[in-house]
């Protein structure tokens, strides 16, 4: 959601994709206490943050981190607008950095995005709000 976020508003946010694929990949990565249970009260209970770090203070600490590599280049510090997200399928795509990471080259990455089926819904058959969504459709029917 962020990711797409960024992309529609891209000098609105500070960070850059590089951070929400670190931040992405890490989650389940059970190296870091800031992912570790449910809450910040089981945290403590098991005691994690004696055992492991937390991803915030290792991502501070890295060299990433330091050279500028997770900031955004653009990013608009004047910036003040509330920020409006087009949720409709013209604004939203795959984030390929993310869930196709594992395909082994870039050559195999562009014929799996070029294999994707178009979405078959079109523009005026979308609510004009969340709330009066309706089901249009199966996918791929």
């Amino acid at each position: 959601c962020v990711w797409q976020m960024t992309r529609q508003f891209p000098t609105a946010f500070e960070f850059n994709s590089h951070l929400l694929l670190t931040i992405a990949q890490h989650a389940y990565s059970m190296r870091f206490a800031t992912f570790l249970h449910d809450c910040e009260k089981h945290r403590k209970e098991a005691k994690v943050h004696e055992r492991c770090v937390s991803l915030w203070t290792f991502l501070k600490n890295c060299d990433a981190y330091k050279l500028g590599h997770f900031t955004n280049p653009f990013y608009n510090k004047q910036r003040d607008e509330v920020i409006f997200v087009a949720w409709d399928n013209t604004h939203v795509t795959v984030w390929a950095d993310y869930w196709l990471q594992h395909c082994c080259s870039s050559a195999q990455l562009q014929l799996v995005k070029d294999r994707m089926p178009p979405c078959t819904v079109s523009k005026n058959q979308l609510p004009t709000h969340p709330s009066n969504a309706r089901v249009i459709g199966r996918i791929g029917h």
